[in-house]
């Protein structure tokens, strides 16, 4: 190439583009860089005697710290400098740099506080250089610029100034995790036996439809505190208790491996003489070795601190007939036929292989009101939602990002991230709002990597930190507390491996703006920690590329 082709794209640069079009080659002479369009970074290397050519030799055309252009939120000791050159002809090598930092934008100017320069380090190193000075400081922004050396000797101009900025010090966290309360853990089907009909084994069961129908008697007197059921067929099954369906799977590949459960006190309560439970299961046909079977187990608390229960096993009755009222308390099941017990839950074709989840509590919604007292000359938003978070401020979105932070084992590291929200604030009333997402760390759909028993698993939760500076030095810091409030959102479910569902009509409209009424929502309890270390996150947030909207919406 006779001709510089390089041209300053610095517009719309990012660090995903600077890792896809730069090609390092440290420690060697000769080409250091190629331009994002291909071209050479190369100049002429001086004329065959010596002497200096007199047109102009490299120049940095970009340059990026961590692979970014500009990083908001660091916590690194010792940040990555990297830059791109290009040059006129061909050649041309960088054999020096110089990097200096400081301050402010102003370089070496009347204001400018240089708090490192290399001097001139002959290397032809352009990428991952380490920062070198005295230790950086926290909320600090940094300011910084290169300039290089050709074989020739001659120097580059100084590259455009482009900054980084340091996050939170460990210690400076003044908030708390706080979210949703931790479901109770419904109950395990430990002492209950899978059960089909006479003549079935744990091999082999009579396809089609079976109703089953046991009673649990309660005590003269007592008085239900609580109740919970849990159950899972193969197939498919529907359960009642007390006459009302509680609980129903669909017809679904292995899904008896996945147990349902549901809070069934209400019903319990209103039972007289006997707690009724009834169920509809289906072994269906097409597999050479076709088990089926029902397994249920009941556990009711009492006010005395007693708890009953009633398990599939002995006592269950079965018939293949459809009878009216069957499900119903008083229906009489005398002539029905006595279960098979088949197997133990833990043992037959089934093993322990079945996951009993909770019902899915809503994605919460928390929100704060504050104060601000004066003007705002920069504010900072550190935030991370376990897993997932979306922010507002006075009713606008925080950043454009999805799926924020990044997943990481929880039990080893957490990623935060820092937002400019300088002007999404105002002086007077303000509020911020936070909806979170299940992610892998709250994911409840069963799935053959059990992310759903992971170690780390807990409900959504949220750590946030506000920090807004004032022309007069002082700080306004709204981190998150128990004066925060929560409330279930519109999201009614979300997994990465289900879907989202959403229900527009409980979406509170104006619920990040200030004056909205939150008497009705409830404090938000401070939740405990996940174990892993709390990092700035170092990696580009995910964005939207594309949407895909319907052509047309049917009922």
């Amino acid at each position: 190439m006779t001709e510089e082709s390089a041209v300053d794209t610095t517009e719309g640069w990012n660090r995903r583009v600077f890792l896809r079009g730069t090609v390092a080659t440290a420690g060697a002479a000769g080409v250091t860089a190629l331009t994002t369009g291909g071209a050479v970074a190369a100049g002429g290397s001086g004329r065959a005697d010596g002497s200096p050519e007199t047109e102009a030799g490299l120049r940095v055309v970009r340059t990026g710290v961590e692979y970014a252009e500009n990083l908001l939120g660091t916590d690194l000791e010792l940040p990555r400098l990297s830059w791109e050159l290009a040059a006129p002809g061909h050649g041309a090598r960088q054999t020096a740099y110089q990097v200096r930092v400081t301050r402010d934008s102003g370089g070496r100017g009347s204001r400018g506080r240089t708090v490192w320069d290399s001097g001139k380090v002959a290397s032809d190193r352009t990428v991952g250089i380490p920062y070198g000075g005295p230790a950086l400081r926290p909320r600090t922004r940094y300011h910084w610029q290169v300039r290089v050396w050709d074989a020739a000797g001659r120097r580059s101009p100084w590259s455009q100034t482009r900054w980084w900025e340091m996050a939170l010090p460990d210690d400076g966290w003044l908030a708390s995790w706080i979210g949703a309360e931790e479901l109770p853990a419904p109950p395990s089907l430990e002492g209950a036996s899978w059960i089909w009909s006479p003549g079935a084994t744990s091999s082999d069961a009579p396809e089609g439809e079976r109703r089953f129908r046991a009673t649990l008697a309660l005590p003269a007197g007592a008085v239900v505190k609580r109740a919970v059921v849990s159950a899972t067929a193969d197939d498919d099954f529907t359960l009642y208790v007390h006459g009302q369906q509680v609980l129903h799977a669909p017809q679904q590949t292995d899904g008896w491996r996945t147990g349902r459960t549901a809070d069934v006190t209400e019903q319990a309560r209103s039972a007289d003489g006997g707690i009724v439970v009834a169920a509809l299961a289906t072994n269906r046909p097409g597999a050479s070795v076709n088990p089926g079977g029902l397994l249920a187990r009941l556990l009711v608390e009492t006010e005395d601190g007693r708890t009953h229960e009633l398990r599939t096993g002995d006592g269950w009755r079965t018939t293949d007939t459809a009878q009216e009222g069957w499900e119903r308390p008083g229906f009489d099941d005398g002539d029905w036929a006595p279960a098979a017990v088949l197997a133990p839950y833990g043992e037959g074709p089934w093993g322990g292989n079945v996951t009993v989840t909770a019902p899915e509590a809503p994605a919460p919604l928390l929100r704060r009101s504050f104060t601000v007292r004066g003007r705002v000359s920069r504010a900072r938003l550190h935030i991370s939602g376990l897993a997932y978070y979306e922010a507002e401020i006075n009713g606008r979105r925080v950043g454009d990002q999805v799926l924020d932070p990044g997943f990481t084992d929880y039990d080893e590291t957490v990623l935060y991230a820092v937002h400019d929200v300088t002007e999404l604030l105002r002086r007077g009333e303000n509020a911020i709002g936070v909806a979170l997402g299940r992610g892998f760390y709250g994911m409840t759909t069963p799935n053959v990597w059990n992310w759903h028993r992971a170690p780390w698993h807990g409900e959504p939760r949220l750590l946030a930190q506000l920090e807004i500076d004032h022309p007069d030095g002082t700080r306004t810091t709204v981190a998150t507390d128990t004066r925060w409030r929560i409330t279930e959102g519109p999201t009614r479910s979300n997994s990465l491996y289900a879907g989202e569902t959403y229900d527009a009509r409980q979406a509170p409209e104006g619920w990040s703006r200030p004056g909205f009424d939150d008497s009705g929502w409830r404090p938000a309890g401070v939740r405990e920690a996940p174990g892993g270390t709390l990092r700035a996150q170092p990696h580009d947030p995910i964005g939207i590329v594309d949407t895909v909207r319907p052509k047309a919406i049917e009922e």
